[in-house]
Order: C-alpha cells, then structure tokens, then sequence
C-alpha cells in the first residue's frame, strides 16, 4: 500500500530529492530536486530531503526516512550463514548471511548487524526466500565466490568475526527491538569444523529455524567455503521405507547417514556403540550427512528391546570430525542416565523435521 506523503512551507517553493541529496546545488545555489505541488505516493522505504526556496533564499534542510511496507522482524528474518573463519585465508573471506523466512517481501532499512558493523541501506527489500550477504571485503569475496551474488555491503570501520566466537546482533530499524541474538562459538558443542578448515557455520533449516544459541541449530557447510546466497541443504524425495539394496537400512535412514542407497553399507560403517579404553565411559558414533536438513537425529534407550526412551539429553557431543567429501562422524558420550533410568541398549532413529 503506498503512503501519501505531504509537504508544506509558510514561504517559497518546497524542492525535495528522494534519493538522499540535498535538493540545493551546493555552488551555485539552484534547485536540484523537484518542486512540490501534490502529495507523494511512497510505494517503499525513501530518505526524503526538502528545503522551500523564497525570493532567492533557501530555508535550512529538512530530512525524514520514511519506512514503508513490511519491515524485517524477528518473525520474517534470520541468520543462515557465517563464515567467521575462512581457511588458509585472512578476514577477507568472511561474511555473514541473511534470509527472509517469510512468503513476502520485507524491507531490511535500517536494519543493523552488531558484532560487525552494517546498517542496511534505506530502501533495501528482500524477497520471499531470498538471501542478503555482507560482506568483509568485496574484492576478494567475488574473487573467490563470483560475481551476482546478493551483496548488500561490507563490513564497516575495520570490523569482522572473532575466530574465537562472539555475539552476533541483528537489531530492527527502531534500533532496540531485537531481532536474533546469539553467540556462536569454536569448539564443541557448536561445530567445530568451521573453525578455519573450510566449512561455513550454516543454520539448520533457517525456514523453520531453532533457536540460535543452540550450537544443535547449526551444522558445517556440506563444502568448503560455504554456500553464500543459496542453501547447500538436501530435500529426502520417494518411499521413505525402500530398501532398494537391500542391507536392511531404509531410503530415509540412507539420506541422513549420506550413504548410497543403491550401494549396500555395512551398518557398523554408519553406527556404532563401544566403550571409553581410558575410563568405560559409553560412546555411540554415526556417520551423518550435514546436507539433510529434513532429518532430527534422536537417541533411544532401553533396559529390555521392547520399550524405548528418548535418551537424548543423557549424551553430548564428543567429537564432530567434518570429511571434505561432505560427511560427518559424530561422537556422543553418555554423561547421565536417560530419564533417570539405566537403558542398556541404545539405537538411533531419524524423524522428518
């Protein structure tokens, strides 16, 4: 819907630009915007500036931003992606990812990233599932990525990423209302293949996200480098229940261990369970495809093959080694009964997200 915008002055001619300069030529004192005589119909978010000329007189600047349409918010934009510690590279490489999450348009104005240092440009509408990145350093980014992707800036006043981790802050045009907060980190739990050996911090399912101070909303990238400006995720598609090669692991399992489903697998290769040598402790290590978004992992426990527990929460993360073939092997170590009872037996089951 457009917004009729209205000016008046006392004396003179109101001049207006929309494009952010002064309606008055700085030298020769002539008008450079438009005379006023009706109102104007903003169809977007537009820097208005205005001045009235009377009798050769200019009167002092007026500027307004005017935000109009749907603006971002915490229910229609999202983090997806961070490279904030490129391999075998510099800061030059890093950058930060943006989604609209929403099925329309939003407009980011005034947007502002804290942790590195970008306002959004005035004006800047993103499209139903599109993407935005900033950037450290354009140059070297489109060197390495191409050109045409969706660069909304760069990183401004000499800041970037900590490898070490830090908070990340995306605050609303307003300034205070918060639209994500989090702080990612470099070691276990949160992945830890994206510190420096190529893969981007990627957000799992950034349509239907989790939380982002939980390191389980995040993965590595399936490649090295990342996928600014689109998403690397891998959708299941056919009977979730075949088992084309017949070694007994269905179609929907084979997606999310990233095994092939024509090519029969030893299941000891996709998971196992063994003990600790140094201190018994039990550990449970499966092979997991980062690219399958679609999948939740869920460990199961019981004392007797019949009923089965969510055990969940009685494992954390031990190891997460990334392979450049787009794979994961991950370890967890039990570090609490499940529920508050002693299952013996443990399997993994695998639900559509």
């Amino acid at each position: 819907t457009n917004f009729p915008l209205a000016m008046t002055s006392d004396q003179g001619v109101v001049y207006y630009t929309l494009d952010g300069s002064d309606p008055r030529e700085a030298w020769t004192g002539g008008a450079l915007g438009s005379a006023y005589n009706e109102p104007l119909s903003l169809g977007g978010s537009v820097t208005v500036k205005a001045r009235a000329l009377n009798g050769g007189e200019w009167s002092a600047l007026t500027e307004a931003t005017f935000l109009v349409g749907t603006l971002a918010s915490a229910g229609n934009l999202v983090v997806s992606e961070l490279m904030y510690h490129p391999s075998g590279a510099g800061e030059e490489l890093e950058f930060v990812e943006v989604r609209n999450i929403s099925e329309g348009p939003i407009d980011l104005s005034g947007v502002t990233f804290g942790g590195i240092d970008f306002t959004f440009p005035t004006g800047y509408v993103l499209a139903p599932g599109a993407y935005a990145l900033v950037v450290a350093d354009r140059a070297a980014f489109e060197a390495a990525y191409g050109a045409g992707l969706p660069l909304a800036g760069v990183f401004r006043n000499g800041t970037a990423l900590a490898n070490g981790g830090e908070r990340i802050t995306l605050l609303a045009a307003d300034g205070v209302t918060m639209i994500e907060s989090f702080r990612y980190r470099d070691a276990l739990p949160w992945p830890p293949a994206a510190d420096g050996l190529g893969p981007s911090l990627t957000r799992i399912a950034p349509m239907t996200p989790g939380d982002p101070e939980d390191p389980a909303s995040w993965r590595p990238s399936v490649v090295s480098g990342g996928s600014p400006g689109a998403s690397d995720a891998l959708d299941f598609s056919g009977d979730p229940a075949s088992d084309g090669d017949h070694d007994g692991i269905v179609a929907f399992a084979e997606h999310a261990f990233g095994s092939d489903p024509a090519n029969p697998n030893r299941q000891t290769d996709l998971f196992s369970v063994f003990t600790d040598p140094f201190d018994g402790a039990l550990l449970l290590e499966y092979r997991r495809n980062p690219a399958a978004d679609d999948v939740r992992v869920v460990i199961e426990g019981s004392g007797d093959l019949r009923d089965w527990i969510d055990a969940t929460d009685a494992f954390s993360v031990a190891e997460s080694a990334w392979s450049s073939g787009g794979n994961i092997r991950v370890t967890l170590r039990k570090i609490a009964p499940a529920n508050g009872s002693a299952p013996r037996y443990f399997r993994l089951r695998f639900e559509s997200r």
